[in-house]
């Protein structure tokens, strides 16, 4: 159940995540806002929050934001939100994986299996064996195309990245569960810091406003 204080508080908070308009406006003029951090907003969600959820915060989510990843929860700790968010997380890397494997290692077949991660969401066996024993490139895309994740990789595999982190922030947006709706704001706060890092360091080695924006996390 979505806990109203908490509920309440996000809300407000998402109100002044930068849009994109916002980015593309900081992209032409360089003046970039003052972040304050990840680890900022999550003093004050967890001022708002009851005391089991301040412990989970505090023991699963801090070091999780201190490496900038999602954090691998403990199964037993689980809600079925994140499985979902994380499953599909993990779909997706594991898609852009094979991709790679195959298009800068040559690698194929059974031996993809050993770089992927467990615990999928979509991604049924029997598709990742048939995107592992793909024979080409453009096999690989018609069985990404065709599948639950097809309009992530519609266009092809450029901007990868970008695709797969707005995919994720998505999936957060559609869950209600309020462990998840914290740890999806944290996830939209964290790709707004990797932005303004990214016009910062556009900035500082030349490149215009539009190279800038197309590499921003939209």
């Amino acid at each position: 159940m979505m806990c109203y204080a908490v509920s309440t508080k996000i809300k407000a908070m998402r109100a002044n995540l930068l849009t994109a308009d916002a980015l593309e406006n900081i992209c032409k003029t360089g003046n970039i806002p003052e972040d304050l951090g990840l680890m900022h907003d999550l003093a004050k969600i967890l001022g708002y929050a009851d005391k089991p959820m301040r412990d989970y915060l505090k023991r699963v989510y801090v070091p999780a934001l201190k490496s900038s990843e999602i954090p691998a929860l403990p199964r037993q700790k689980k809600s079925a939100s994140l499985e979902r968010v994380i499953g599909t997380e993990a779909d997706l890397r594991n898609i852009l994986w094979m991709y790679r494997l195959k298009k800068y290692h040559n690698t194929h077949g059974d031996a993809i299996f050993a770089h992927l991660s467990p615990g999928g969401h979509k991604l049924r066996p029997p598709e990742i064996l048939r995107l592992a024993n793909a024979k080409s490139l453009e096999d690989f895309a018609q069985i990404v195309a065709h599948s639950f994740y097809g309009k992530v990789f519609a266009e092809d595999f450029s901007r990868s990245e970008q695709k797969i982190t707005n995919a994720i922030r998505q999936s957060f947006r559609k869950e209600n569960e309020t462990i998840a709706v914290v740890c999806g704001y944290l996830f939209a706060r964290h790709l707004e810091t990797k932005n303004l890092l990214a016009i910062a360091k556009g900035k500082a080695h030349g490149l215009s406003p539009k190279e800038i924006f197309s590499m921003l996390h939209i």
